[in-house]
């Protein structure tokens, strides 16, 4: 920014959210006509200097939010005296701040210091410092207490206190702050345990948005304004049921979330009369009864319902509207049984759906290929079943990136072309390859935002995925009933993470394709029926870092080089016919004694084992023994090479 010491006539600079790295110059600030400076969502780091001449400086707007600013903030800043809105917060500052330090910039109405490193003196603050503030952002500012000057901010409508080490109670007061005009109160991530008694009455208030989320908060659940929007009480202790009418007290409201308490009792019915809402997150509490079946179809506008991890019982809303909008529909982990009804292919937006471990059945639902948003089908756990039959439509799940059907008793071959659709998980069929988390933006020109989130199994444990990368691909077969052979084409899914086929009863080798799938991480084939040789390509797979083959048909040597040299011998354990490491077993290519009067000429060798042998010959070109010993048997295969009457390779079998 070496040209900050030209542009003498400039009043307003805007370079917010560009890629603007290094310093910034002093001389920036005391612009003789500069009155408006936004430098926000940069690169910019370093340590601001003090410059001269501060209080003739005509800035009444300076935004440094969202760098990487370092150091203390300079003293010169506080003594621009018509400064209106500070924003410094998401940087790196640190340092002491007592409030006496702004007493020159008397005009101040906003204040954002949110997400430093701050350390501040709050005792003993003149408050008539800040009669003027309106918005006043003190999150992850080392805060132990509640500031008491805030009582006397008549004009406050704007707090954010989280992200701090507050204890104890909410204090009463809090609610009358900015003379009852407060409109955004956030009080998240901090230690407060409760309220101070009676509890409070919010219903004159003009809360819009209330997050009191990731506190140690008991009690009763406690009814929020009229005119609230943004409702966050989750990752709380509230432990009560909800009041009937509770949905009807929130006529405006976009995002409620209660996920991660103890509630109880039924889902109210009232909730069928929020008509705005967006987001209901009621997850991970002890709410039983049925789902209202108005959820399906009386609500226009709801996005994403979350009501996993409940007590729920009865079946699904039968009937979801033809102009149902929902783009997220999580029930896993309840007591929900029936089949899924047809009526969801009207849900044309919908991205993630998730009704696994619970006690539904019926066949595979490939009434679901026609939702062209569909990135995340999890069914694990529950009894679903028969054959998964193609269906010849080119465009089945053209977005699909997680896939989960484990546990189940879905039968029958795997079709190669139903893998051929699934373009989320090729590269060539994305045009960009860079992360972003499947989320959603409930309120237009808002910060506000809801994440979706998964559990799946992998490494055999679950793994809750807090955020779903556009990127993170997973199929997981596991624990069914496939047959057949494994589908080559599955080594067109080049995006592949996360591949589990175990627990079925699938035959033939590991297709050599596999090596096609530079990004998998995980591989999981085990307790199969699988035949051959491990294919050499796998060792090209640099990401692998789960491998179980255990529990195969498996022969000859392991594969080495790159990621096979870190697995451990139980990846491979339960193959009989394999050796090499990390297996004790060595390879030997060196043949057993023969029978001086063996026949060469019909393929067929007598070896002497010290048992009795039944031997079959092939024309000369391979050979297969089958030898019995008080109950053990012992199957040699090899092969000859005509003409020279040798075999090339020699793998052994035994089954008690």
């Amino acid at each position: 920014m070496s040209y900050a010491n030209g542009l003498t006539y400039l009043e307003v600079l805007d370079l917010r959210n560009n890629s603007l790295k290094g310093m910034i110059p002093p001389a920036l600030f005391t612009k003789p006509l500069l009155w408006r400076l936004d430098l926000s969502q940069n690169q910019l780091n370093g340590q601001l200097k003090e410059f001269q001449n501060a209080s003739s400086s005509l800035l009444r707007v300076m935004h440094l939010s969202e760098n990487e600013l370092q150091g203390p903030i300079p003293v010169s800043i506080f003594k621009i005296r018509g400064l209106n809105v500070l924003g410094l917060s998401s940087n790196q500052f640190n340092g002491t701040i007592n409030f006496e330090m702004i007493k020159d910039t008397n005009e101040l109405t906003t204040l954002d210091l949110s997400g430093n490193n701050f350390s501040f003196e709050v005792s003993g603050v003149n408050s008539t410092l800040f009669s003027h503030i309106g918005k006043l952002g003190l999150g992850s500012c080392n805060l132990k207490e509640i500031p008491g000057f805030l009582t006397n901010l008549m004009n406050l409508f704007y707090l954010d206190l989280s992200n701090n080490k507050i204890k104890g109670e909410i204090p009463k007061w809090i609610w009358k702050l900015g003379n009852e005009n407060l409109v955004y109160l956030n009080l998240s991530n901090n230690m407060l345990s409760g309220f101070d008694k009676p509890i409070p009455n919010l219903s004159p208030g003009n809360l819009v948005v209330l997050d009191l989320h990731s506190n140690l908060l008991q009690g009763p659940f406690l009814m929020p304004s009229p005119s609230i929007i943004h409702l966050d009480y989750s990752h709380n202790q509230f432990s009560s049921s909800l009041p009937s009418r509770i949905f009807e007290n929130l006529t405006y409201a976009s995002f409620v979330s209660l996920s991660s308490n103890h509630f109880n009792g039924e889902i109210p019915f009232s909730m069928c009369e929020s008509w705005n809402l967006f987001v209901l997150d009621l997850s991970k509490n002890h709410f039983n009864g049925s789902i209202p079946e108005c959820l399906g179809n009386s609500n226009s506008f709801l996005k994403v319902l979350n009501l996993r991890n409940n007590e729920l019982h009865g079946i699904l809303p039968k009937r979801f509207a033809e102009n149902c909008t929902l783009r997220t529909l999580d029930v896993n982990q309840n007591h929900l049984e029936g089949p899924l009804p047809r009526s969801l292919a009207n849900c044309g937006d919908l991205e993630v759906l998730d009704v696994g471990n619970n006690f539904l059945n019926g066949s595979f639902p490939f009434w679901l290929e026609t939702l062209p948003l569909l990135r995340v089908l999890i069914l694990r756990s529950n009894f679903f079943g028969g054959s998964i039959i193609y269906s010849p439509s080119k465009t089945s799940f053209p977005l699909l990136q997680i896939i989960d059907l484990a546990s189940n008793k879905f039968r029958g071959n795997l079709s190669s072309e139903w893998f051929k659709s699934w373009k989320g998980m090729m590269k060539q069929e994305k045009k960009s390859q860079s992360s972003q988390v499947l989320r959603y933006s409930y309120l237009v020109l808002t910060p506000f935002y809801y994440k979706d989130s998964v559990t799946l199994v992998n490494k055999g444990f679950n793994m809750e995925l807090e955020k779903i990368l556009t990127i993170f691909t997973s199929i997981d077969l596991s624990n069914n009933l496939f047959e057949g052979e494994i589908p080559e084409k599955i080594g067109d899914l080049d995006l592949l993470y996360v591949l589990n086929l175990s627990n079925n009863h699938l035959t033939g080798q590991i297709p050599s394709s596999f090596g096609k799938l530079k990004e998998l991480g995980s591989l999981d084939l085990s307790e199969n029926r699988l035949s051959g040789t491990i294919p050499q390509q796998l060792t090209t797979l640099t990401f692998l870092s789960v491998l179980k083959l255990s529990q195969n048909l498996l022969v000859g040597e392991i594969p080495q080089g790159n990621q096979f040299g870190t697995f451990t011998s139980a990846a491979f354990e339960g193959n009989i016919g394999l050796c090499g490491p990390p297996l004790t077993k060595t390879c030997s290519h060196a043949l057993p004694p023969m029978e001086p009067n063996a026949d060469r000429g019909n393929g067929t060798w007598g070896i002497d084992w010290n048992y009795y042998w039944i031997g079959f010959g092939c024309g000369g070109g391979m050979g297969l023994n089958i030898g019995f010993v008080a109950g053990t048997v012992a199957i040699n295969i090899f092969v000859m090479g005509r003409g020279r009457g040798g075999r090339r390779r020699f793998y052994t079998y035994i089954h008690q």
